[in-house]
Formats: C-alpha cells, sequence, structure tokens
C-alpha cells in the first residue's frame, strides 16, 4: 500500500512495548545507587508534612486536572493521533481507503492501551500483593514478640510466687521460651543465675534418732516443708542448665561453641553464667560448656561436679566454698582460671584438667585431699599461701609456665613425682609436715626452696635440675634424699639445717657433707665438702 499504517502501527506497538518493559524493570530490578539516591530524595521531600498536607487540601483540584488531562489524552488517541499516523507524502487515497486507515490505526491504538491498562494493573496488583505480603509478616513478627514479652515477663513474675508448684511452672515455661527463641536464651540465664544468687539456706536433714517435731513447733515444721519445696525449685534450675549446657557426646567443648544456635539443637552455645554468691546444692555440671564463669563467693553445699568442663572464657571461684566433693577432673580452662582464697573441705581433684592461661590457688585451703595429678599448666600457676591439710598430689603435672608455692603449707604428703616444671619453680618459705616427694621431677628453669621446713621425709631422688637450685637456710628433719640426682646449673645449700643426723638417711648431693653442731651433735648444717677438715673431697 502507499501508506504508512503499518509502519506507524509497529512502531506504535513497539513503543508501547518498550514502555511497558522498563516499567517493569524498574519496579523488579535493582535501583542504581544514583537513582536510588535521587529518589530517596524525592521520597524526603515528598515525606515534608507541609508539602504533603498542602497536596492533600488541594486534592479535588488535582484530581480534576488528572480527570482533563486523561480525557485530553484519550481524545488525541482516538481521534487526532489516527490522523497523523496515516498521512501520506503523496496522493491517491480515497476517502474510504483513508476512513478505513484512520479506523485501523485507531483500533490498533485502543487495543494497546488497554493491555498497557491490563500489564499495569497486573503490575499495581503485584505490588500491592508483596506490600501486604510484607506488612502481615512484619505484623505477625510483631505480634510474635509481644507473645514471647508477655511470655517472659509473666514467668519472670511467677517466679516471685509463694508457692513452688507455680515457681517450678514458671522454670520451664522461660526454658521453653530460651529453646525457641535463641536470641532470648541469654537472658533467660541470667535469670535463673540472679534467682539462684538470693539468699537461701538449705533446711537441715534430720539426725538418725531424732525425735519428731512437737504439734507446739507447727511454725517451724511449715518452715523446713517451705525450705525443702525451694530446694526442689533451686535444684531444677541447676538442672535445667546443665541440661542445655552439657555439650552433645562426642563434641569437644570448645567445638560445642561452634555449634549453630537452633530451636531444633538442645544444647546452647555462647552462654556465660554469673553465679555469684548463689548457695548451689549438689549441682552437677559435668561436661558443660560455657564461655565465662564466675562463682565469686559461691557456696556448694553438697558435692559440686565439674568433671569435663569447658570453660572458654575466664573461670571465676574467688573465696567460693566446697562443703564437699569438689571435681574438676579432665576439665578445660581456656582463659584465666582464679581460685584465690577458696575453702575446699573435702576432697578436691583437678586430674588431667587443662589450664591453657593462668591458674591462680593462692591462699586457697585444701582440707582434704587435692589431686592434680597429670594436669598441664600452660602459663603460670601461683598456689602462694596455700594450705594443704591432706594429701597433695601434683605427680606427672606439667607446669609450662612459672610454679609459685611460695610459703604454701602441706600438713600432710606433697607427691610431685615425675612433674615437669619447664619454667621457675619457687617453694621458697614452704612448710612440708608429711613427705615432700620430687622423684623424678625435672626443673628445667630455677628451683628456688629457700627457707623451706622439711618435717617429713624429703625425696629429689633421679630428679634433674636444668638451672640453678637454691636450698638456702632450708631445714630437713626427717629423711633427705638426693640420690642420683642432677644439678646442670648451680646447687646452693648454704646454711641448710638438718635437725636430725643419721648417715644411713642423709644422701646429699656430691660436694656437701653435713657438719654436725658443737652444742647438739645430733643436729647439724649443711657445708661444701672442702670446708670440713679431713673430707675426702678437701
Amino acid at each position: 500500500m502507499g501508506y504508512t499504517r503499518l509502519v506507524g502501527t509497529l512502531a506504535i506497538i513497539t513503543g508501547l512495548v518498550v514502555v511497558l518493559g522498563a516499567l517493569a524493570g524498574s519496579l523488579l530490578a535493582p535501583v542504581p545507587k544514583r537513582v536510588g539516591k535521587l529518589v530517596h530524595q524525592v521520597a524526603s521531600l515528598w515525606r515534608r508534612d507541609s508539602i504533603r498536607e498542602r497536596l492533600h487540601q488541594r486534592r479535588p483540584l488535582l484530581l480534576t486536572y488528572l480527570g482533563l488531562a486523561i480525557g485530553a489524552a484519550a481524545v488525541f488517541i482516538i481521534w487526532g493521533l489516527p490522523s497523523v499516523l496515516t498521512r501520506q507524502p503523496d496522493h491517491g487515497l480515497t476517502a474510504e481507503q483513508e476512513l478505513k486507515a484512520k479506523n485501523d490505526v485507531r483500533t490498533t491504538l485502543v487495543q494497546a492501551v488497554a493491555g498497557l491498562a491490563v500489564a499495569g494493573g497486573a503490575i499495581v496488583t503485584y505490588r500491592t500483593f508483596r506490600h501486604t505480603r510484607l506488612e502481615q509478616d512484619r505484623a505477625y513478627k510483631l505480634n510474635q514478640s509481644q507473645q514471647v514479652t508477655e511470655t517472659y515477663a509473666k514467668a519472670v513474675e511467677q517466679l516471685g510466687h509463694d508457692q513452688a508448684p507455680v515457681r517450678l511452672g514458671a522454670l520451664y515455661s522461660l526454658m521453653s521460651l530460651a529453646q525457641d527463641t535463641p536470641l532470648r536464651r541469654q537472658t533467660v540465664v541470667d535469670v535463673l543465675c540472679a534467682y539462684l544468687r538470693m539468699p537461701f539456706t538449705p533446711p537441715r536433714r534430720p539426725e538418725p534418732g531424732t525425735e519428731p517435731v512437737p504439734a507446739d513447733a507447727a511454725g517451724k515444721e511449715r518452715e523446713q516443708r517451705d525450705a525443702a519445696q525451694e530446694l526442689q525449685v533451686r535444684q531444677t534450675a541447676q538442672r535445667l542448665l546443665a541440661d542445655h549446657l552439657r555439650r552433645p557426646e562426642g563434641t569437644s567443648g570448645e567445638d560445642a561453641q561452634r555449634i549453630k544456635a537452633s530451636r531444633e539443637e538442645p544444647f546452647w552455645p555462647g552462654i556465660s553464667l554469673d553465679l555469684t554468691g548463689a548457695t548451689l546444692i549438689d549441682i552437677s555440671l559435668g561436661r558443660i560448656s560455657v564461655v565465662d564463669a564466675t562463682f565469686p563467693g559461691a557456696t556448694f553445699s553438697g558435692g559440686a561436679w565439674f568433671t569435663g568442663a569447658t570453660f572458654s572464657g575466664d573461670a571465676g571461684f574467688r573465696r567460693a566454698t566446697f562443703s564437699s566433693y569438689a571435681g574438676f577432673d579432665e576439665a578445660t580452662f581456656s582463659s584465666g582460671a582464679v581460685f584465690d582464697e577458696a575453702t575446699f573441705s573435702s576432697g578436691a581433684w583437678f586430674a588431667g584438667a587443662t589450664f591453657s592461661s593462668y591458674a591462680v590457688f593462692d591462699e586457697a585451703t585444701f582440707s582434704g585431699g587435692a589431686g592434680f595429678s597429670r594436669a598441664t599448666f600452660s602459663s603460670n600457676a601461683v598456689f602462694d599461701g596455700a594450705t594443704f591439710s591432706g594429701n597433695a598430689g601434683f605427680d606427672e603435672a606439667t607446669f609450662s609456665g612459672g610454679a609459685w608455692f611460695t610459703g604454701a603449707t602441706f600438713s600432710s604428703s606433697a607427691g610431685f613425682t615425675g612433674a615437669t616444671f619447664s619454667s621457675s619453680a619457687v617453694f621458697d618459705e614452704a612448710t612440708f609436715s608429711g613427705g615432700a616427694w620430687f622423684t623424678g621431677a625435672t626443673f628445667s628453669g630455677d628451683a628456688g626452696f629457700d627457707g623451706a621446713t622439711f618435717s617429713g621425709d624429703a625425696g629429689f631422688r633421679r630428679a634433674t635440675f636444668s638451672g640453678d637450685a637454691g636450698f638456702g637456710r632450708a631445714t630437713f628433719s626427717g629423711y633427705a634424699g638426693f640420690g642420683k640426682t642432677t644439678f646442670s646449673g648451680s646447687a646452693e645449700f648454704d646454711s641448710v639445717k638438718i635437725l636430725r643426723l643419721n648417715d644411713a638417711l642423709q644422701m646429699w648431693p656430691d660436694g656437701w657433707t653435713v657438719r654436725a653442731d658443737g652444742d647438739d651433735p645430733s643436729q647439724g648444717t649443711l657445708v661444701r665438702s672442702t670446708e670440713v677438715p679431713g673430707h675426702p673431697d678437701v
């Protein structure tokens, strides 16, 4: 045909498709930074209250203008645009052909506009649906958060209830909430720790043959019953904490902290405990894995089990009191471990424990046995002024840092057989009332026993001193054995006092001998062999 109807129609359709694609792309594709910044500025301008209020007041006028614009556009598309698109560069069309061309273009334009309207409606519908969905999700999360907050607040309130069953229910409610909401776990643990820190006096256990409580002591009986019920609540809180802090079988304490927290995983990683001054009864925290754990001033009534526990952060037991068995066998202290001035009324066992950082036990009191056999101290180990009333076992222990036992008191046997001291070992002014056994021990650094008192037997047979060894002013009352002891550095025994001379029980290092006191020949002083006239070394 001699006119451009087909070309014009194709141009219109192509233009509409391009416009539609650009519109859809702008809605679905990421917004460029510059465009996004411009949009943000425009949106910020729109959010101004003065502009929005002014537009709201003139809304009828704006709608009128918009209606007139849409009407003008419709008139132009239906009547004006077909004439423009069917203009010919030359003549020759009949009136009928020209009318048909205009109608064809008009029909195409109407269809295109209708299609564009449908597509625009679909996009608007999609955006509306997405906005509604986001609002619903936001409302759901807000409602869920409010429910969690209400449950938490109610459970915390119930912990102060007079009735023990209500308090028990509050504990289970809090633990269930924490299991379902990992972000709330530390908060719930803090609440339980705060509950356990509240003052509490354990009920007295009836002695065998005790007379029954008389009828006029009903108040005392009720007090004992309430204390017994509170004991059940507290032990339940201890057990619930332990259940969620105990690492999974076959998982090390360090690896347990790398487990991702989830609703399905019963173990809670990343938890810290603050039980300062708490009263804990028969607590069992074996194989737990926590970050920081602070128990300063806590009272452990009954047994305290921490066997295989892992403390990734600091572990503080300063001035804690253990009234019965305290078990830390195979425990791992990745950071500082502080037990200064702690009191162990019964056995305290740290066999195979690992102290990766400093370990402080100065002024600690061990009334029963103290077992540190095979323990590993990677940094400084401080036992200055510690008191060991029972047997103290450090056999095969490894001290990679300094080992400080200055002024320590060993009332019974002290065993360091096979122990390894890679750095300084200081036992100055220490008191060994029972046997002191360092048989086969290795001292790679300097070893100091200046002013130490050995009231019982002292055995250093086959011990190795690679650095300097000082025993100046030390006192030996019983057997003293240095047979086959190796001193690679200097060995100082100046002014060593021997309170009981018996050649059969004395084996001194080479180059040293005993010179009997003039006033009391049963005692003597250790001197260099060259200072004794007639000695074979002279």
